[in-house]
């Protein structure tokens, strides 16, 4: 079978690599072309010598048989994968309107001579070409893997909203069931903060960043706030990496300001060297709990987390002062999978929506958004199962890590004031003097996201604006650190005020507060367990 397979993958990426170059970026085939496109292939593979794709894909399959009559199905073994590619292009040629082929540069990481960098040494980058091809619809594959299964049962605390997942896995005449959150309602802090979102917006776009200078000012009002207020273990999450560039180096200096230690989740997340605390945390580490770091990658994921987690252990335990301030990405290692117990994590602040790159992923999400609304007819239920239910389950997954028991008492920040049903938008003029309108967003869609995120939550959840006055004192703090120019601008809920207030309080369980009262729940809420 070697002998087939090497033959086979050189020929298949000769023929990506010339559809590549013939595509411009960004480029989206039609059904049609994906037909083409294996059509060709398959063509070309004959003219090669080699069996088309549905004879190699038999014959693949028989090999495979073989290999498993011997014991192993590791799915290690080389034919494993010729049997994927073959099977994956007999799909995309049977069914062409579930699939998507695009091409798309990236950046790869350039290897040195010797191999892996090393770790003093920035990161080096190469634009590449290649071809992506997505599945639109999960339910063939789904359908193909439980066919094999008398009966299935699904559980996880993100299958929501359960009959959109179902009907996403092919599932639309099971039995479902949402239970009930058993952790205490009186353990939960929730409030979502005004005034900032992580949408585009022409002019920042244009100056490649993703919030103005007032955002900014509440973003690090909010943060400073927490740090100068609280002393537990905190994490911050940041819904795409180039809001973490765009921020990262200011909640440096502000907990540099505040005396808090910071650790940078993953270092591949920011460009050129990282700069945080993580040595000074691993000799409180390794002296305080008696333990040293596993493996040779000193600052790996794997060590990190062992690191904050053990320093929060300390903290619970009276050992520590003041916690530390993990910086990560929403979905990130340390947002999903990863149970922080007790008071290993005890205050979460998520920055943004993560969704995926909206501008550089609207032919992908609008091809999808199309195949679902030729299936089910509704144009909001389509765009929400082509990505944004994805992002809601991302930001859902790193809310939950806070509560991981009945006993765990925590504090959820989210800083996007879309999650409230509303978004600002600029309308003209410059960065200080720019025009800025309000726009309410659909309140049905608001329902489910939260639903999606935890409906818990959602019954919970506080307004938060930030008034002219604290801004103003926090601007001489922000000048003093350089951290920016203070705007001149004027704190949007003072003009907006009468109307927003209004709306907030039709939708809320409660009327919105400003910051001050905010810092003062939080502080109680820990303090003597006062219910938020």
């Amino acid at each position: 079978m070697g002998l087939i397979l090497a033959p086979y993958l050189e020929v298949l990426h000769q023929r990506i690599e010339d559809l590549a170059n013939s595509m411009p970026n960004d480029k989206i085939l039609s059904s049609r072309d994906n037909k083409k496109f294996v059509e060709s292939l398959s063509a070309q593979l004959v003219s090669s010598g080699l069996p088309n794709i549905e004879s190699l894909y038999y014959q693949v399959l028989n090999e495979i048989k073989k290999v498993r009559s011997h014991g192993d199905r590791s799915g290690k073994y080389p034919i494993y994968q010729a049997y994927h590619i073959a099977d994956s292009l007999i799909k995309l040629y049977q069914r062409p309107y579930e699939f998507v082929i695009r091409k798309k540069d990236r950046m790869k990481e350039k290897q040195t001579q010797e191999g892996k960098r090393e770790d003093n040494q920035a990161k080096k980058f190469e634009q590449v070409d290649r071809l992506e091809i997505f599945s639109i619809h999960p339910k063939k594959r789904v359908q193909e893997i439980v066919s094999n299964f008398y009966s299935c049962i699904f559980t996880s605390a993100t299958l929501s909203p359960v009959d959109k997942v179902s009907l996403l896995l092919g599932f639309d005449r099971s039995i479902r069931q949402k239970m009930t959150s058993p952790f205490p309602d009186k353990n939960y802090g929730c409030f979502v903060i005004a005034g900032v979102h992580s949408g585009s917006k022409e002019f920042t776009r244009e100056m490649g960043y993703r919030f103005d200078l007032f955002e900014k000012e509440v973003i690090f009002s909010v943060v400073d706030d927490i740090l100068q207020h609280t002393d537990r273990n905190t994490g911050i999450f940041l819904s795409s990496k180039e809001i973490l560039e765009e921020i990262y180096w200011a909640v440096w200096k502000l907990c540099k300001h505040r005396d808090r230690l910071i650790l940078l989740g993953n270092d591949d997340n920011i460009s050129g060297n990282p700069k945080d605390d993580y040595d000074v945390l691993v000799d409180i580490y390794r002296s305080r709990i008696k333990k040293d770091l596993k493996g040779k990658d000193f600052r790996g994921v794997e060590n990190k987390m062992a690191v904050y987690r053990g320093i929060g252990r300390l903290l619970g335990e009276k050992k520590l002062k003041k916690g530390v301030v993990l910086v990560d990405l929403i979905g990130g290692m340390f947002a999903e999978g990863v149970n922080y117990e007790g008071s290993e994590m005890e205050i979460g602040i998520l920055i943004g929506l993560p969704f995926k790159n909206y501008e550089e992923n609207e032919k992908l999400y609008t091809a999808k958004s199309e195949f679902f609304y030729m299936l089910e007819g509704d144009r909001a239920l389509a765009d929400n199962l082509s990505y944004r239910y994805d992002a809601f389950r991302k930001l859902a997954q790193t809310a939950g890590r806070i509560h991981r028991s009945k006993e765990d008492m925590g504090v959820l920040l989210f800083i996007d004031e879309r999650l409230l049903g509303i978004k600002k938008s600029i309308e003209k003029g410059e960065n200080a003097d720019a025009q800025w309108n309000y726009n309410f967003l659909s309140s049905k869609n608001v329902e489910e996201e939260w639903k999606v995120i935890q409906k818990q939550l959602r019954n919970k959840k506080i307004a938060v604006f930030f008034d002219e006055k604290t801004l103003s004192e926090k601007r001489i703090l922000f000048s003093k650190l350089e951290i920016f120019k203070p705007t001149k601008r004027k704190n949007t809920f003072m003009v907006f005020k009468g109307f927003l207030k209004k709306h907030l309080e039709n939708i809320e369980p409660r009327a919105p507060i400003d910051s001050k009262t905010m810092n003062n729940k939080i502080q109680k809420f820990f303090e003597r367990g006062e219910e938020l």
